[in-house]
C-alpha cells in the first residue's frame, strides 16, 4: 500500500518518487485504513486464510499492530535507501539516508525472511497435525 504512489510516479514521471506515504505520518494513516479494512472484512478473510491454516485474531488491536509494524518498517527500510524520502515529516531532511549500505538493508530483509518462513512452516505443520488428530478422534 505504501508504494502505490511510487508505482504511479514510476509510470507517469511525477516527482518526487516517494511522497507523503513514505513518512511515518502517512504510514500511520495507511496502517489505520488497512487495519480498518481488514477488520471490516475479517469474516471473508478468515475463510480464505483458513485454507492456508493461518489463524487471524478477530480483534482490531492485533490488526492495527500488524499494520503499523508493516508500514513503519517499510518507511524505515526505504529511508536508508532513498534520498527523497522524508520519514520525519514535517522535517524535510532524511537523516537515515545511506547510514546503512543498501546491501546491508537488503541482507537484513533476506535474513528476516528466512526465520519468518521457518516459523510459518512450523506453525502451518503444527496446525495441520492438530486437524488430523482431531479428525481421527471423531
Amino acid at each position: 500500500m505504501i508504494d502505490i504512489r511510487a508505482a504511479w510516479c514510476m509510470f507517469t514521471g511525477c516527482r518526487p518518487l516517494h511522497g507523503p506515504l513514505h513518512t511515518f505520518a502517512g504510514a500511520t494513516l495507511i496502517a489505520l485504513l488497512l487495519a480498518w479494512m481488514v477488520f471490516s472484512y475479517r469474516a471473508q478473510l478468515q475463510r480464505a486464510t483458513g485454507r492456508t491454516r493461518i489463524r487471524q485474531a478477530p480483534s482490531f488491536m492485533p490488526m492495527l499492530a500488524g499494520s503499523l509494524i508493516g508500514t513503519w518498517s517499510h518507511v524505515l527500510l526505504d529511508s536508508f535507501l532513498y534520498m527523497d524520502i522524508m520519514p520525519l515529516w514535517p522535517l524535510t531532511a532524511n537523516p537515515l539516508f545511506r547510514t546503512l549500505d543498501p546491501g546491508t538493508v537488503y541482507m537484513l530483509c533476506i535474513l528476516s525472511f528466512l526465520p519468518a518462513t521457518g516459523i510459518y512452516c512450523y506453525r502451518h505443520r503444527k496446525r495441520g497435525n492438530g486437524h488430523v488428530q482431531a479428525a481421527l478422534r471423531d
